[in-house]
């Protein structure tokens, strides 16, 4: 048989006379096509700024929970800075334990134990905070 190689695409469509049907049928496919981009863009775009709103909301919320993590941390900080800067005999309530070493001394011992101590002084405001309230809690025995 004869097998001649067909011409390239290019030559044969150039022989084709498109009927006005043929392109009233492409027009609207092309207009289809591009109304559905248009959905699928306003789609993604519409996901995207959800994710956004989400992301930004988990953000804000991770770095107030880092927040009052700092400020626990910073509290801390000074309520030790204030102990360690303290005479021990004013840290003997926070050292002494009963026989058992497992309970803080009951209050009668306590009552004696502080009889003997000198006053213990006010706590200096924290260099971290400008409230020292804030920082230093009320020492309890």
């Amino acid at each position: 048989g004869d097998s001649t190689p067909l011409p390239p695409i290019n030559e044969r469509l150039a022989f084709l006379r498109p009927s006005r049907e043929l392109l009233e049928y492409y027009r609207k496919k092309i207009a289809e096509f591009d109304e559905e981009h248009e959905d699928l863009v306003k789609q993604l775009e519409q996901y995207k700024a959800t994710f956004e709103e989400q992301a930004d909301a988990r953000l804000e919320q991770l770095v107030g929970v880092e927040d009052s993590v700092i400020v626990q941390l910073q509290k801390r900080a000074c309520a030790f800075a204030w102990l360690v800067s303290h005479p021990i005999a004013h840290l003997r309530p926070f050292l002494l334990f009963s026989d058992n070493l497992k309970a803080p001394l009951t209050g009668n011992h306590l009552e004696l134990k502080r009889k003997e101590e000198p006053p213990v002084p006010a706590r200096p405001p924290c260099s971290v905070h400008t409230h020292p309230t804030a920082c230093h809690p009320p020492l309890e025995f």
